[in-house]
């Protein structure tokens, strides 16, 4: 009890010092006159909602919503607040029936096809399971029907004498019970994600509030465990009216006889569309008859908002895909709660972003309702007027998320390649026989090849780090984005090599290096303390398509601030021993890690699990180094054991968060003391082979790294035992490790990317990614010529020659005699 009592006051001294509220800083809490979402009582606030209808369209974009084309919708975007919805579920294009499983149940679920056996929809293998609706209990005993559509009750204006119906309901909703259920529950009983489709409706029994649903898709959000849905009727009901009264207002049916309506809208498309068929079902290929999708769809979310009482909350949201490939889909919430501008989940902490599974927990949290045990999300407002202006930004950020997401793997696939004849250019311009051809038949082509390489490489290893540099510029608001995006990277690209040919360091090679790779280490650094946006849609960053992380370091960021960090800290501590100007160096080295670790390692700005204790084990061991003392295996596993500790202690005080607050780190401290954390880790090892499987080129960047950096870049020749593999390249292999402080930044980058490899998930890509920035440095730092080296060491400019001194000061002739600024080792 008394450790708790400390763990929870440490826990408010950090909230006070570095506040989690400090990402959404600019935002009010949307609805601040309502309860929090984890109370059951209602506000006392006359201005405050009384309830909440929640309008589920599958498939509907934020580009679709114009002032002509959807005036009913765009009213609503102009009195609220509107964001991009990530509909991500367990596959890579969300079906309807999964979108709105998953809404229901506030976690990722499966969709499986619910219809009779005897009926087969044409392609159903492959289509996205048809939605059916669940059988009326006063049908239950009635002789089966022929036509699922069948099962419809009839609509009627009257309301229910039915005394466990809510009064104002119409006479044809009641309860009902989908067939079959158990089969969504198998389906979803392995997925990791603890999907519980019965937790509203038990959070509505422990409340005493009810829920009634309209429409098949809403009765599935609405299904318990069971599959049964207490109140629910035919959305017809609802955006017809068999009567032809509807002009005398009362006749008209208003939705305040739950405090929380679901109602299925339709889809933008087809709800049985192909997933795999992109040719087939696509925005552009859709055409008019999506243009007429649209346009239905906004009639009948007219035709509810005439129902909906003024004193409720309305969010609209595009809970699905409607098309291939996945896209970021459309969400909107107006009425009491919130006020015009920019909308964003505290699960997200990006503006106008919000998850799938975040929509109903925060929708209702929102009005006071309980919901506990789902998403603990939150919904805030960035205030804005013009709402003009703000669908622009978020269609502009709408249109960057889909050009990364089809275009990350070609860039992927494209560094790997690079890399490839990287290494074999290099393996075979480092042979004996080769290099002797050059040296006496074209020395000329030799010093080109050496000056011109290491220009090539060094913007190899820029090309990484520029891919998240693109994202300052608005590359997603030209006309062809993918061009964008492609101007922006080269843009990135030469203002890196601009940085490091700004300042004295443009003199030497390892200037250079070590000023682009700081340089990129800081930007990597202060973005995730301001926000994450250049993590943010970035190629090599989280997309919210794939919806694996919103905010934060990304494993691919991390990698790259691993190897940037430790080799540039590496350089310029070995320039700064070599000054005599030790304490120095290790005061630089000490001050980099506790900010680097701090901000990685922070839940309100990076929640980097994995990364951070990598950071912590790679800092460490450059820091022993500069205090001489040695690494050996025993104190490597005490640093990352120690690492670990500190990262567990981190995510306990994260814990302790209200649900709503709580980071990366407090979720999968929770997932651990519920016993689920077997089932993470066996997510995370999934995600790895799947990565292995599905980009098997970006695995072999790995062992040709190793083979890169031990081979071509001479590390073997270092130890007698290991100095026989590196014959074939005997006397050619440059030291660029020679330096022993060069050599333990780069030893502290392999090793942080090594234990990044085993704790992270999808840890393959951490030293794959790192080796695409490390490797191509370091054979800078081996080719390329300097010419403060050449001219201290009078060293002739058209080449190195058989013997001569190279510009490390180095006997190349002679492995074993190595100087380090004049200073023989």
């Amino acid at each position: 009890m008394l450790f708790l009592r400390v763990l929870a006051s440490v826990a408010c001294v950090l909230g006070l010092v570095v506040p989690g509220a400090a990402v959404a800083a600019p935002a009010q809490t949307a609805g601040s006159s309502a309860s929090p979402a984890g109370s059951s009582a209602p506000s006392a606030d006359e201005d405050a909602a009384t309830g909440v209808v929640v309008i589920g369209a599958s498939g509907l974009t934020l580009s679709d919503i114009g002032p002509e084309r959807t005036p009913n919708l765009w009213s609503l975007v102009e009195d609220g607040a509107s964001a991009n919805l990530a509909v991500r579920t367990l596959t890579p294009a969300t079906c309807a029936a999964a979108g709105w499983l998953s809404f229901g149940a506030g976690a990722r679920m499966h969709s499986v096809d619910l219809t009779p056996d005897w009926f087969s929809p044409l392609l159903a293998h492959t289509s996205c399971p048809r939605m059916v609706d669940p059988v009326p209990a006063s049908a239950a005993e009635a002789p089966e029907a022929e036509d699922p559509d069948a099962a419809e009750p009839s609509v009627d204006s009257d309301v229910s004498d039915d005394p466990e119906v809510p009064a104002g309901t119409p006479v044809a909703a009641g309860p009902a019970t989908f067939e079959d259920f158990e089969r969504v529950l198998a389906a979803n009983a392995g997925s990791g994600y603890g999907a519980d489709p019965g937790v509203f409706t038990r959070a509505a029994e422990d409340a005493d509030w009810c829920t009634v649903a309209y429409g098949r898709g809403a009765a599935y959000a609405a299904a318990d465990e069971e599959g049964r849905v207490e109140t629910w009727a035919p959305t017809t009901s609802l955006v017809t009216d068999p009567t032809g009264t509807s002009a005398d207002e009362e006749d008209e049916q208003i939705l305040d006889s739950c405090a929380l309506t679901l109602i299925d809208a339709g889809t933008a498309a087809d709800p049985t569309w192909e997933p795999n068929a992109w040719h087939a079902w696509n925005d552009e290929s859709l055409g008019r008859t999506r243009t007429g999708q649209i346009a239905a769809l906004d009639a009948r979310v007219g035709r509810v908002l005439e129902q909906t009482p003024d004193t409720s909350d309305v969010v609209v949201a595009g809970l699905g895909d409607a098309d291939y490939p996945s896209r970021l889909r459309a969400v909107i919430a107006a009425g009491p709660s919130y006020e015009p501008g920019t909308l964003r989940s505290s699960s997200t902490r990006q503006p106008g972003l919000v998850q799938l599974t975040d929509v109903l927990p925060a929708a209702i949290g929102e009005v006071g309702l309980e919901s506990e045990g789902t998403s603990p999300a939150d919904f805030l407002v960035d205030p804005s007027d013009d709402a003009a202006s703000r669908m622009d930004d978020l269609v502009a950020d709408s249109r960057k998320a889909g050009t990364v997401h089809t275009h990350a793997q070609t860039f992927s696939v494209l560094l790997d390649v690079i890399h490839y004849v990287l290494t074999i250019a290099l393996a075979i311009l480092l042979l004996v026989p080769v290099v002797r051809t050059l040296r006496t038949k074209t020395p000329r082509t030799l010093t080109a090849l050496r000056r011109y390489g290491a220009w090539v490489c060094f913007t190899i290893g820029l090309l990484p780090m520029a891919s998240f540099v693109a994202g300052i510029l608005p590359w997603g608001r030209v006309p062809a984005p993918g061009w964008g995006l492609t101007g922006a990277i080269a843009l990135g690209t030469v203002a890196l090599l601009a940085l490091s040919v700004a300042g004295p360091w443009r003199r030497t090679w390892q200037g250079r290096v070590a000023a682009a790779s700081l340089v990129s280490a800081v930007v990597l650094v202060v973005d995730v303390a301001l926000g994450s946006r250049l993590q943010f849609n970035a190629l090599m960053g989280y997309n919210p398509i794939v919806a694996g992380r919103f905010y934060g370091l990304g494993n691919q960021g991390a990698a790259l601030f691993l190897a940037a960090a430790l080799l540039g800290l590496g350089i310029v501590s070995a320039r700064l021993l070599d000054a005599g100007r030790a304490v120095t160096a290790r005061l630089l080295v000490a001050g980099f890690a506790v900010v680097s670790v701090f901000v990685l390692g922070n839940p309100a700005w990076g929640a980097k699990f994995g990364g951070t204790v990598a950071a912590i084990v790679g800092f460490t061991v450059l820091l022993l180094a500069l205090f001489r003392i040695r690494v050996s295996i025993l104190r490597l596993v005490l640093i990352g054991a120690g690492a670990l500790v500190i990262i567990v202690g981190v995510a306990g005080l994260d814990y302790l968060r209200p649900p709503a607050d709580r980071s990366h780190f407090g979720n999968f401290f929770g997932q651990a003391l519920d016993g689920q954390l077997i089932e993470v880790i066996t997510r995370k090892l999934e995600a790895n082979l799947n990565i292995i499987v599905i980009n098997p080129a970006l695995a072999i960047v790995v062992p040709l790294s190793v083979f890169t950096v031990l081979f071509s870049l001479g590390y073997l020749k270092r130890y007698r035992t290991t100095a026989g593999l590196a014959r074939p390249w005997a006397n050619t292999l440059p030291p660029a490790l020679a330096h022993p402080t060069v050599h333990a930044g780069f030893l502290s980058a392999a090793i942080a990317l090594g234990v990044g490899l085993v704790i992270t998930d999808s840890g393959v890509a951490v030293p794959a990614t790192g080796a695409m920035m490390l490797v191509p440095m370091l054979v800078v730092m081996s080719v390329g010529i300097d010419r403060e080296g050449v001219g201290r060491q009078g060293v002739d400019r058209e080449g190195l020659g058989r013997g001569d001194v190279d510009r490390e000061g180095v006997d190349c002739e002679s492995p074993s005699a190595t100087t380090v600024g004049g200073v023989s080792r």
